[in-house]
């Protein structure tokens, strides 16, 4: 999954990791994360850019 994301954000078609917690058990999973809540959207769905994942992944190896 993380070679998918790899690519594309070098080819440009993602900007944005978004994800739906199923309850607030997985909210704080993605909170400690780095993720963010989008205001105004679907109640609790959460995004983290690509390129930060990206620097805390290739980071992290």
């Amino acid at each position: 999954m993380v070679d998918a994301i790899i690519r594309a954000a070098h080819t440009g078609a993602a900007r944005f990791i978004c994800v739906d917690p199923i309850d607030d058990g997985a909210r704080a999973f993605y909170k400690n994360f780095s993720f963010k809540v989008i205001e105004g959207d679907e109640p609790g769905r959460m995004y983290l850019p690509v390129t930060a994942a990206l620097a805390a992944f290739l980071g992290s190896h």
